[in-house]
């Protein structure tokens, strides 16, 4: 009687293989970092910019940088707060910073997130004398 292979056994020992002559390219370690590292305090009406890079020898292209804001929502980018893009970072800009920014911004890439905090402070002026 013959046996039919372990259809399992062959696809497990077809990957190794491809693994060990390197078909499936080298594998990365993905990180991502936010500068400034936060908390972060700014004084409201000010301007702010974040970058974001991205780390592990990856192309800009495979892994887009996404911006998320204080909901966990994608960005909606205005005259005030946009993303530019370069190489592997993006760079989240705020300009004229509210009381009502203040919170957690993220940036998130290839299944990896970094977290800052943005804490907005009232100034204080204080009359001449």
């Amino acid at each position: 009687m013959i046996t039919p292979p372990n259809v399992l056994s062959d696809i497990s020992w077809q990957f190794l293989i491809c693994l060990l002559v390197g078909h499936l390219g080298p594998v990365h370690s993905l990180s991502l970092s936010i500068i400034p590292s936060g908390p972060y305090s700014m004084v409201e009406g000010k301007n702010i910019v974040f970058t974001c890079v991205v780390r592990g020898g990856v192309s800009r292209d495979s892994l887009p940088i996404k911006w998320f804001g204080l909901d966990d929502r994608i960005i909606k980018e205005d005259y005030r707060i946009y993303a530019e893009e370069e190489d592997l970072s993006s760079s989240l800009f705020i300009k004229d910073i509210r009381v009502e920014d203040s919170g957690y911004y993220s940036c998130k890439s290839g299944g990896v997130q970094a977290v800052v905090f943005l804490d907005v402070i009232v100034g204080i002026s204080f009359p001449s004398l």
